[in-house]
């Protein structure tokens, strides 16, 4: 098997809210079960969403300078962040490994993005290291993917596909920059013989999970000598530029 994705998942606590819980209970006339759910739904869900989608952009990041690790035990390791460890902290089923990490969600929100970034990686570097332990990775691949995701400044920009138009008279670019709270994806043409960029267009905008961006990402296809389309994975979708 090869690590192919990292997760995260913001647990909820109940005995943490138990007082607001016991608010909604009296207010709205539900017993603790159904006062629970409303709960979860009015005031955490919006977060857990938040911290699933603000984390793919370093995970990806991450994974990408990790390259291709292989392992005989876990395909993903899906990040449990809690209040308090529960006895079994570290689970692996079916090659997917869990792992409990204590995290503080009032700190994150108050975070910048890009301090946001940085405690995220921080985490993956403690869950993979206690991972490691357990199954006796060597764990230099991942100190060094942890160096590199800081050398790139925590930055998730990349080149996803290029083509040269049939007169190789330009080169056009699909290029993603895989932020924390979006998703952008450009169409760049450039000048095939110096390389000199000529135009930059941006396509979409759309919400950092891959649920979202990667239908958008099918196929990059010349229409003619002077115009380029980003092909959707649906391809009677289609995004045209003209040089």
């Amino acid at each position: 098997m090869i690590l192919r994705d990292i997760k995260f998942v913001l647990e909820f606590n109940p005995n943490k809210y138990i007082s607001e819980i016991r608010k909604v209970m009296k207010e709205k006339k539900l017993n603790e079960e159904h006062a629970t759910q409303f709960y979860y739904k009015d005031k955490f869900q919006d977060k857990a969403v938040q911290i699933r989608d603000e984390s793919r952009c370093i995970s990806d990041l991450y994974i990408s300078c990790l390259g291709k690790y292989h392992t005989s035990e876990t395909k993903e390791i899906i990040i449990h962040l809690v209040d308090e460890l529960s006895e079994a902290s570290l689970i692996n089923v079916d090659g997917f490994m869990e792992v409990q990490i204590i995290f503080n969600l009032e700190q994150y929100i108050s975070l910048t993005n890009h301090q946001k970034n940085q405690m995220l990686l921080n985490i993956i570097q403690r869950a993979t290291k206690s991972v490691g332990d357990i199954f006796e990775w060597e764990y230099q691949p991942f100190q060094e993917a942890y160096n590199k995701v800081i050398e790139k400044n925590y930055e998730n920009n990349y080149v996803w596909k290029k083509k040269v138009s049939p007169g190789r008279k330009y080169i056009a670019e699909v290029f993603c920059m895989h932020e924390i709270n979006e998703y952008l994806i450009y169409m760049i043409v450039k000048d095939y013989r110096d390389k000199n960029e000529l135009k930059r267009e941006l396509l979409h905008r759309v919400s950092p999970h891959e649920f979202m961006f990667a239908p958008y990402l099918g196929d990059l296809k010349w229409l003619s000598d002077d115009s380029v389309a980003l092909i959707g994975e649906n391809p009677r979708r289609q995004w045209a530029v003209n040089v």
